[in-house]
């Protein structure tokens, strides 16, 4: 396995064709009735966890949802503020342009 056998690279040194081996036992040879029970249990408690990480990942997912269309809001609102400026700016300066003239 390459991702288990990565960090043992260094032993390898520069042979063309060595292969480091590692050895992993079946998951369910020889399981006694207390193994099996200790499994189930172990599933049952892992299911649990994942319906509580799936709910917070929901709420989460939610309140990042909430905060985006806040942002979202208020940086419309900025442009909309940054246009009615603009505005003001250009008809204050073409007025200065005028009463400049007109002196």
């Amino acid at each position: 396995d390459l991702i288990l056998n990565n960090r043992f690279s260094d032993l390898v040194d520069h042979w063309d064709n060595s292969t480091l081996m590692s050895y992993l036992p079946p998951y369910s040879e020889c399981l006694s009735s207390g193994t099996v029970s200790l499994l189930r249990e172990m599933s049952s408690s892992l299911g649990d966890d994942i319906k509580r990480w799936r709910s917070a990942s929901v709420q989460a997912y939610q309140t990042q949802l909430s905060c985006l269309e806040r942002m979202r809001h208020e940086i419309m609102l900025l442009r909309t503020t940054v246009s009615s400026q603009e505005t003001t700016i250009n008809s204050l300066t073409n007025e200065i342009d005028r009463l400049r003239i007109s002196k």
